[in-house]
């Protein structure tokens, strides 16, 4: 990058890792050097220099940093996760669609889904923008970035209330006035967020995962049953 120019979005940029930022036991924040303007619920490509390419969600950006949040499931994501400051990674992006910005928004994640809604509460929190933000997971151990959430939430009451982050969506929705659900997690809690949604009679912006390869909708490993493609017309889908 040159001055205030951004690269094109699927040019590769090889950087080396500024930090990385421990979230939980399976879970590392990358922090990277700023090399694209990100929005909430947009993803990157990272590349395992000499090995394979994964799409990853953006959890902060700064006016020189960005930050992508990696769990480790797989050869290529736990390798990731273990790469040190002063290590190379490559990063192009971003791609899809990202989150309204929007007024009295109630924001719902499982697991790793934390790292786009963190992105996207941070930013309403900077425009002043009335939101609240809930995070879940199974157990206390995979929870991502709670210390900045509004409320918490886990299966086995490990922390914050026991059961699912849903029902404390369901809960919040019954006490306060909102006007969109915006998630991202896992697909069965995608599920029923979009019936709270549908119940609550608000619309509902759900970022879906596939298996995405190339990230600009040509290969179609991350078609929809629709036939829309995650990494194009998502990963943030709007319901009604």
């Amino acid at each position: 990058m040159k001055g205030s120019r951004m690269e094109t979005p699927r040019e590769m940029h090889v950087v080396r890792v500024l930090a990385v930022r421990r979230e939980n036991p399976s879970t590392v924040s990358l922090v990277l050097p700023k090399t694209f303007e990100a929005a909430p619920g947009r993803f990157v490509m990272v590349w395992d220099v000499g090995g394979a390419e994964k799409p990853f969600g953006v959890s902060r950006q700064t006016a020189t940093e960005t930050c992508v949040t990696i769990r480790a499931v797989g050869p290529t994501s736990e390798s990731l996760t273990r790469l040190q400051p002063g290590d190379a990674v490559g990063i192009r992006g971003p791609f899809g669609t990202g989150f309204a910005l929007a007024e009295n928004a109630l924001l719902v994640a499982g697991g790793v889904g934390a790292a786009p809604l963190r992105f996207l509460a941070e930013t309403l929190r900077q425009k002043n923008m009335a939101h609240k933000w809930l995070v879940g997971a199974k157990t206390a151990d995979e929870l991502c970035f709670a210390a900045d959430a509004d409320g918490i939430a886990t299966d086995d009451g490990s922390r914050g209330e026991a059961g699912s982050v849903v029902a404390l969506a369901a809960k919040e929705l019954a006490r306060g006035h909102y006007a969109i659900l915006q998630a991202c997690g896992p697909k069965g809690m995608l599920r029923a967020v979009k019936a709270l949604a549908e119940q609550a009679g608000i619309p509902a912006e759900l970022s879906v995962e596939r298996i995405m390869r190339c990230g600009v909708g040509l290969c179609g490993s991350c078609a929809l049953d629709d036939g829309r493609c995650a990494c194009r017309e998502g990963p943030v889908l709007r319901f009604g």
